[in-house]
């Protein structure tokens, strides 16, 4: 078991192996050579074991009882409080009840048309300007519109919503020591946010998913204002940051696949979602969520002791031969495609549905609006951000049909 647990600059920096922009921005052949000579081993230079295979990636994010969730370095440092993302049942079965319900596929679906009507307005605007910067003039602003107005926050404070998630997620700073600091500061703003709003719904509720929180109750009392405040920032950042890169992910792997899938797949619906199932299997953006040690166990092979951190490769796992055929091909019509790029078992992504909602009504758009659409860039520069997988832009040329 490691001697010191690890800090937060620590956590934000890339692994050894991953220091690199190339290997950041194409992580996959390290991961196939681990995942070939070793699907579970110990790193000793980091002090955490780490799981490349499928089969073991599947069965620790299913066993919550030996695998536990971390109180992971950002819950940690303040960034997300007690929330479903950091705890296993009995609690987290009690914490993830009400947003079961609200995350209900019917209730979901009454958000295409918003998205629709969002990437309309956003294609309107940049049509005729043959050119755009994909994450900031497109994705983003449809997820970050989508999700405020699920979570019930002021439409006037889009652009500080917008600064919050990329001083988290992206951190584009010279520095950890300073990312550290902004994002300190960010987390005290959202805390108090959300906080002010979870007390506001308790006394006036609304229809918007933090006054269904307030209102919820946890063994006969009411949600204390904390796990809404978790609740509130996870969906802010998380929901937020893994959509909006993973569309920017869909634009590559499509583009460098056949540039003829953005018409192709236009107006196809049902082409396109199973497309995009492939995108999450090829690009997760969220790579490798992390475990502990519950207690002393043996697991394929291996001793793991009690404490021991525990970092799932997800995007090693969906590219495992075992369980894929052709697995470092892009097929976008692959079926069936049992990634596990939305995790497995309790912790499965509580917004998987309307991610994928999301995802399909933006791109779907925006294939029937635009045509010949072109990839600038050869080389694209990868965030800095050793927890997602994505990159800081995306420019691209069109042409409006």
């Amino acid at each position: 078991m490691p001697d010191e647990e690890p800090t937060l600059a620590g956590w934000m920096s890339p692994i050894e192996p991953l220091r690199s922009k190339e290997r950041q921005r194409n992580p996959f052949p390290w991961l196939r050579k681990q995942r070939r000579s070793h699907p579970v081993r110990f790193n000793k230079e980091q002090g955490y074991w780490e799981i490349f295979g499928y089969d073991a990636a599947k069965e620790a994010l299913t066993d919550h009882d030996r695998f536990k969730s971390t109180p992971n370095l950002a819950v940690r440092n303040g960034l997300i409080r007690d929330t479903i993302f950091a705890v296993d049942p009995p609690r987290h079965t009690k914490l993830r009840k009400p947003a079961d319900e609200f995350f209900k596929s019917d209730n979901i679906r009454e958000y295409g048309p918003v998205v629709e009507r969002l990437a309309n307005d956003l294609i309107d605007d940049i049509a005729d300007d043959g050119e755009m910067e994909f994450i900031e003039d497109f994705a983003q602003p449809i997820q970050v519109r989508t999700i405020t107005r699920m979570l019930g926050l002021p439409s006037d404070d889009i652009d500080t919503f917008v600064r919050w998630n990329n001083i988290i997620t992206r951190g584009q700073f010279s520095s950890v020591e300073q990312s550290i600091q902004k994002q300190e500061q960010a987390s005290t703003e959202m805390n108090e946010l959300f906080s002010r709003l979870a007390r506001e719904r308790r006394e006036e509720p609304g229809d918007d998913f933090i006054s269904l929180l307030a209102q919820s109750e946890i063994d006969g009392e009411p949600m204390p204002i904390d796990n809404i405040v978790g609740y509130g920032i996870l969906l802010l950042l998380a929901g937020n940051a893994t959509t909006t890169l993973e569309m920017a992910n869909a634009m590559t792997c499509l583009w460098n696949s056949d540039p003829g899938l953005f018409d192709d797949l236009a107006g196809n619906d049902d082409a396109l979602a199973t497309a995009i199932e492939e995108v999450l299997r090829y690009r997760p953006t969220f790579p490798k969520p992390t475990r502990m040690a519950s207690r002393d166990f043996e697991f394929h092979g291996k001793q793991l002791q009690k404490g021991e951190l525990v970092m799932v490769w997800i995007a090693s796992a969906n590219r495992d031969g075992s369980t894929f055929d052709n697995p470092e091909t892009f097929v976008p019509d692959r079926s069936p495609n049992p990634h596990l790029s939305f995790g497995h078992g309790v912790h499965i992504c509580i917004g998987a549905t309307l991610s994928r909602l999301v995802m399909r009504k933006a791109l779907g758009t925006l294939f029937e609006r635009l045509t010949d659409i072109r990839l600038v860039d050869d080389e694209l520069d990868p965030i800095w951000n050793p927890a997602l997988h994505g990159f800081k832009e995306l420019n691209i040329e069109f042409e409006p049909k």
